[in-house]
């Protein structure tokens, strides 16, 4: 059979913002074609948290058997105290990447989207009246319109704007220890660990999968300097053996920037659209509503036969207020937080009242711009009440130690 070459859309990438919007778009009756350049399923580095807000948007039910764990609460961490915060109600669910992302880029083929795997699109171009994508194994697919899915160092941002500086980009090291499900929901019980004393301009976390855990930290390039040294840390200080564990990094972009994210013929979404959250580097939500709206923008013009930057760019526009405008008080309140003196950061981690008003931001149930809203008329009562009224509790011995006993 003839390998088709010509579609209407390529989506580069198969991650939550390619499928996402590939799936779209073909349900719209387009052909459309993902172009992803490893084969399905493939490993990712993600601790897999899908907030409520995130599968309302999915557009599809999430099959119960790739539910990891439910999140049910959190146990912030500082340098000596911790605080568990336990959730009336479910704020997402954690899940393996792996499995997370084929599942959506198998939903995109169902809706007649062509899935193209092991192909690695090496160059991008415009041509006068198409995009023009070119494979390593020489293989060329054109489109009408490109949609840029394949990360922040993807090829197709080389459309629409220039790489990244590193102050606006962030980097991840991550491991998954195994551990005795039994064990998980043990010492766990269906909470994610932040530890905010872990790295400046970030923290550590360990969420609990089925049988084993998520454990990484994340934070800003420029103050990052030595990720290796600060994770190495980071599983001793838990009691993690990290002379046997293999560490493996992952870079993201910091979202609150206002970046350009069209240009003619190419629609960017997810992380090479920047679209992560700085304070916390979630992107699974931001990719899935970005890839639809991509699609979304990606059809008008297909039947509007208008490829033009200008009429593209009303995308740019729809996407800042959607998220960028909100991801831009995410970056205020973490350039407050870390920059401040660490006694700022440690009020933050240590008031009850705060945190669970946070976690509303962590389940999708509020944006940060709501939150600085409540915080700031108050802040003179919380600060008052700091001084007579202890959340805190002194950190836990490490996770590592209590998974070991089964």
């Amino acid at each position: 059979m003839i390998e088709r070459t010509d579609f209407d859309v390529i989506v580069a990438g198969a991650g939550p913002a390619g499928a996402t919007a590939a799936r779209e778009c073909a349900q719209a009756g387009f052909a459309t074609a993902i172009i992803e350049r490893y084969r399905l399923p493939r490993s990712k580095l993600c601790g897999g948290g899908l907030s409520n807000h995130c599968l309302e948007n999915l557009g599809i039910d999430l099959p119960i058997e790739l539910v990891q764990a439910q999140i049910n609460g959190a146990i912030i961490q500082g340098l000596d105290s911790e605080v568990k915060i336990t959730l009336k109600k479910r704020a997402g669910v954690l899940v393996d990447r792996a499995e997370f992302d084929h599942f959506l880029a198998k939903s995109a083929e169902e809706k007649g989207a062509n899935l193209i795997t092991d192909a690695q699109i090496m160059a991008v171009e415009r041509k006068d009246n198409h995009i023009e994508a070119t494979c390593a194994d020489g293989r060329i697919f054109t489109s009408k319109i490109l949609i840029g899915a394949d990360g922040v160092n993807g090829i197709s941002h080389r459309l629409v704007r220039k790489k990244l500086p590193s102050s606006q980009t962030g980097n991840c090291l991550e491991v998954f220890p195994p551990a005795a499900p039994e064990a998980v929901k043990r010492v766990l019980k269906d909470h994610c660990v932040f530890d905010f004393a872990a790295a400046r301009y970030g923290y550590g976390w360990i969420f609990p999968h089925r049988s084993s855990v998520a454990v990484g930290i994340g934070g800003f390039n420029e103050h990052f300097r030595k990720p290796h040294a600060i994770m190495d840390a980071f599983l001793r200080n838990h009691n993690f053996d990290a002379d046997e564990l293999k560490v493996k990094g992952f870079p993201i972009p910091a979202g609150g920037f206002k970046r350009p994210l069209s240009a003619e013929r190419v629609l960017l979404c997810g992380d090479a659209a920047g679209l992560v959250d700085p304070f916390l580097g979630e992107g699974i939500s931001y990719a899935v509503i970005s890839g639809r709206m991509a699609a979304h923008k990606a059809i008008e013009a297909i039947r509007n036969s208008r490829f033009d930057a200008e009429s593209l760019r009303t995308y740019d526009r729809e996407v800042w207020k959607e998220i960028g405008c909100d991801l831009r008080w995410a970056l205020r309140l973490t350039r407050v937080l870390h920059g401040m003196p660490r006694r700022t950061l440690a009020f933050f981690i240590r008031c009850r009242p705060v945190l669970e008003r946070f976690t509303q931001i962590v389940s999708g149930q509020l944006k940060y711009r709501s939150f600085i809203g409540w915080l700031l008329p108050r802040l003179p009562w919380l600060l008052l009440r700091s001084l007579f009224r202890k959340d805190h509790t002194p950190r836990s011995p490490g996770v590592g130690t209590e998974l070991k006993r089964g």
